[in-house]
């Protein structure tokens, strides 16, 4: 399959998604902000679960020399069709490929790449995305009960199933396959605020 990787996340809040992955892939992310301190480490938790699942897809020996080559490169947001159709390229030519959209949930991220391609190109589009995405990061920061920010993440790994309804277009399904697979460290939007709410860091009205 060779060693492609696309990799998505929605981003708010002081750092914004493309610095923050620059940041990581420089391994310059500093900052002596506690909020920041928390998402960063957060984040980078994300990362390594879509990295992981990047590698497992792969030749052993062909992701060591992808990470050899330093081919991790940040691409910035997608803003239009010109930016998403480079990010796919990209991707297919074996770059571990970090990029950032405005979106809130991992089938919105979907939905927002497919919906810039003509009616007539979004079979082959998702057929593509199937192969090549393997992992789609989400954030929000929320109002915690002391009145602080935190973040509060949804993240989607790559596998068979999320596979299928991606070249499907059973977008809907994706939020059923992440609670399903919550022990592969999957996790949706809505279970992160409840088990933030559960231990008391925020309330109902948040």
């Amino acid at each position: 399959s060779g060693h492609n990787k696309l990799d998505n996340a929605k981003n708010s809040g002081k750092q914004g998604g493309s610095s923050f992955f620059a940041g990581e892939i420089n391994g310059q992310n500093t900052t002596d902000s506690i909020i920041e301190q928390k998402r960063k480490l957060a984040g980078k938790q994300a990362m390594k679960l879509v990295k992981d699942a990047w590698e497992r897809d792969n030749d052993k020996s062909e992701s060591m020399q992808a990470m050899n080559d330093n081919r991790e490169k940040l691409l910035g947001e997608m803003r239009d069709f010109d930016t998403i159709s480079s990010a796919i390229t990209a991707a297919e030519t074996g770059v571990l490929l970090f990029s950032t959209l405005h979106t809130s949930s991992a089938d919105n991220t979907i939905n927002r790449i497919v919906d810039v391609f003509p009616a007539n190109q979004q079979v082959q589009v998702r057929s593509q995305l199937a192969q090549l995405i393997k992992g789609v990061v989400c954030q929000q920061l929320v109002t915690s009960v002391d009145g602080t920010l935190i973040p509060v993440f949804e993240v989607m790994k790559s596998s068979p199933a999320i596979h299928n309804m991606i070249r499907e277009g059973k977008l809907h399904q994706l939020e059923s396959a992440m609670q399903a697979a919550s022990a592969d460290g999957m996790v949706t939007m809505d279970a992160s605020l409840l088990d933030l709410y559960e231990k008391g860091r925020i309330t109902k009205d948040t």
